[in-house]
């Protein structure tokens, strides 16, 4: 679900995105490999991971939705242009 470089993280977990940017990180870049969307960040956020995984984040829901609702937008502008529609 994830890769782990020395100073890069990325995801294809949309929720997980959306949660880390609603704790205040920033995304770096989307790559789209295979008609997935990877969301990258600059930092390791391995210990932000697990406690995701684990349920002990805490985010507003209204900003999780929100993000999540944009991180969908990016994907689907994306796909439109890389089809042409």
């Amino acid at each position: 679900m994830r890769n782990l470089t020395i100073c890069n993280m990325e995801t294809k977990d949309l929720y997980f995105a959306g949660t880390l940017m609603s704790l205040g990180h920033q995304i770096d870049g989307i790559d789209y490999r295979n008609g997935i969307a990877y969301f990258i960040f600059e930092e390791n956020l391995d210990t932000l991971f697990q406690d995701y995984t684990n349920d002990k984040l805490l985010v507003s829901g209204k900003q999780l939705r929100n993000n999540v609702t944009h991180l969908k937008s990016v994907i689907a502008n994306a796909n439109a242009k890389a089809t042409g529609k």
